[in-house]
Order: structure tokens, then sequence, then C-alpha cells
């Protein structure tokens, strides 16, 4: 589990979900496929909160 912190330093970066979800719309496909760009603090304060409550792993690299 990354810190809240780590979320907040990657603003304005790409970075990948690792684990894929039960979900599959289109927005969590494409997330799941090419990563995402933490926009601002608050996006990355929600993504931090998906984290913990929906399990979810993100990297900064694509995986393998």
């Amino acid at each position: 589990m990354h810190t809240k912190k780590w979320f907040e330093n990657r603003m304005g970066k790409r970075i990948y979900r690792i684990t894929k979800t039960s979900c599959n719309c289109e927005h969590c496909k494409n997330v799941y496929d090419g990563g995402l760009i933490i926009w601002n603090l608050q996006h990355a304060h929600y993504l931090y909160i998906c984290q913990l409550e929906l399990n979810l792993t993100y990297a900064d690299k694509e995986r393998k």
C-alpha cells in the first residue's frame, strides 16, 4: 500500500494500476491498460482512498 504522500508526489505523472478490478466499464479498462495521470491534489487523495477501499495497487511502471 502506498501513502497519501506517494500519490501527491506523482501529480502530473502517469501511474499504472497493477490489480484488475471486477468492473468492466470502458474507463476501468483504459486505466488498467494505459495508466492514468494524477491531475491535482484532490485527484491524488481520491486515488489514495480508492486504493484503500477497493484494494487496488498502483505502480510507477507498467506491469509486464
